[in-house]
């Protein structure tokens, strides 16, 4: 289903005067980093104004994250917005921020951990994974080869590209 960025921002809207009633309530701003993400999405010949949107998405999901630390969705979905933040920052001619990099892989810790078996939170590790397998530790790649073979045993269908299998 196709989204409608009009529809976005009014429920962007909506979210922001709920954080005003309810400001420890974790899933406003884990749906305002969701918009957030989608907007970026919807904005790819934009590579300037997608990383605007992902760096908010980013401090989203980290306010969501506070509030919620025990949610493998809010960790993956964090781990997902750091790496596409890195690839806009590539297609910039931006150097890679170490410190977003060790984000994504404590990221990815957190969300195979708390989430082995959620299927949402196997494919999104398994994405990242795969697009940046050798950049990962020895021990980050073995978590990874964990949740592909999950998802394996799950039938999810994820393909490996860049690891060899």
């Amino acid at each position: 289903m196709r989204v409608e960025p009009a529809e976005l921002i009014r429920s962007r809207e909506r979210l922001l005067m709920a954080r005003t009633w309810d400001a420890g309530n974790p899933i406003i701003p884990e749906y305002l980093g969701q918009i957030a993400f989608i907007r970026a999405q919807l904005i790819s010949l934009s590579p300037t104004v997608q990383a605007v949107f992902l760096r908010e998405a980013i401090e989203y999901f980290d306010s969501a994250i506070a509030l919620r630390p025990n949610s493998a969705h809010l960790w993956a979905a964090r781990m997902s917005t750091g790496s596409f933040l890195l690839e806009t920052h590539a297609r910039l001619g931006v150097a890679s921020v170490d410190d977003e990099f060790s984000v994504i892989r404590h990221a990815l810790r957190r969300a195979a951990e708390l989430g082995p078996w959620e299927p949402s939170v196997l494919q999104q590790i398994a994405g990242v994974g795969n697009l940046r397998y050798r950049e990962f530790s020895p021990e980050e790649r073995g978590v990874i080869d964990g949740v592909v073979v999950r998802a394996k045993q799950l039938r999810l269908g994820i393909l490996r590209k860049n690891t060899g299998f």
